[in-house]
């Protein structure tokens, strides 16, 4: 599959990804025969968020046989607290808990967490 440069990052990655969004309806073992599948195809960059419920840990459980093969992408909502929407939905995930610097470390050390030992790629 073709590659392309992922903005100024460095980073080479294929020019079809796979989105996480989806992955949190459903089961572990359902995520990881989709997610293996993409990567038989050749798909080798995969995008995820703290936000899409359970999907970083599916994706870590997945890919986990193929971590150096990958480049895995997440992204965090950085916004303020004075713009939760009290939703009554994310008592305990809401983006707007904590005060962005720390939201932000917490979330990524979590995401490492789901991905074992591996480094975040972007």
């Amino acid at each position: 599959m073709r590659t392309i440069d992922l903005g100024e990052s460095g980073l080479r990655v294929t020019e079809l990804g796979c989105g996480g969004i989806p992955i949190m309806r459903v089961s572990l073992e359902e995520a990881k025969v989709i997610f293996r599948r993409c990567f038989e195809l050749g798909i080798r960059f995969f995008d995820t968020a703290h936000v899409y419920n359970d999907s970083e840990e599916k994706l870590g459980a997945a890919l986990e046989p193929f971590r150096d093969q990958v480049v895995i992408a997440t992204k965090e909502a950085v916004s303020s607290v004075e713009q939760c929407i009290e939703c009554g939905e994310c008592v305990e995930r809401c983006p707007y808990a904590l005060p962005v610097p720390e939201m932000l470390k917490e979330n990524v050390e979590i995401f490492r967490k789901f991905l074992t030992e591996h480094d975040l790629d972007a």
